[in-house]
């Protein structure tokens, strides 16, 4: 059985090479097979860039689509191989065997692709998750912000006198208070903001 299947793959019996159809020509020969040969190295490299690619990022959302694309790309470049083999020996067999093999990877990987088009183009760019970013950055500071002023608050016991002893305090938040009603502000804040040597007309009650 292995060898009917093997002489089908390689009997010559019948058949020529490729380079009888090209007249022997060296030329056409030489180039059709160095040709051959640059394209099937380039097509074994691309696979090999993928699988180190899928080993080594594992946060690849789909990951199989980039296994079935390595199949089909390193199959492409086995039948530019096998190629360069029937220019000299008719082994027509062993070229119909890969070439199916191809096809059959190749439509596998073509409806997967097609399947998986709408959850791809729905994926942010990165120029949308730089945006995304600096807008969380930006929320991140300002609750950041509230937070300090909460806890000002919190330490002043709510008052608007200790507030602003805060806000002179510091610079940071020096503008606290500042539209603040004239209307609002308490006689002892009115009093920390008199100037040195004018008497208060306040009394005791």
């Amino acid at each position: 059985m292995f060898g009917t299947v093997l002489d089908w793959l390689l009997d010559p019996a019948g058949l020529t090479p490729h380079g009888f159809c090209l007249l022997w020509e060296p030329g056409l020969i030489w180039t059709y097979a160095a040709s051959d040969i640059l394209i099937g190295i380039a097509y074994f490299t691309i696979p090999l860039a993928l699988a180190i690619i899928v080993r080594r990022r594992r946060d690849l959302v789909f990951r199989p689509i980039f296994w079935l694309f390595a199949a089909f790309i390193f199959l492409c470049g086995t039948t530019h191989l096998v190629d360069v083999l029937t220019l000299w020996v008719p082994a027509y067999g062993l070229q119909a065997l890969v070439k199916s093999a191809t096809a059959i990877v190749s439509i596998v990987s073509a409806a997967a692709l097609w399947r998986l088009l709408p959850e791809i183009l729905v994926l942010p760019s990165r120029a949308q998750l730089e945006v995304a970013h600096a807008a969380l950055r930006g929320s991140e500071e300002r609750l950041h912000q509230a937070q300090k002023m909460e806890a000002i608050g919190q330490l002043s016991g709510g008052s608007p006198t200790t507030s602003t002893t805060c806000c002179k305090a510091s610079p940071a938040i020096s503008s606290c208070w500042s539209a603040a009603s004239p209307s609002s502000a308490s006689p002892i804040s009115a009093a920390t903001s008199r100037p040195r040597g004018v008497p208060s007309t306040a009394r005791p009650p």
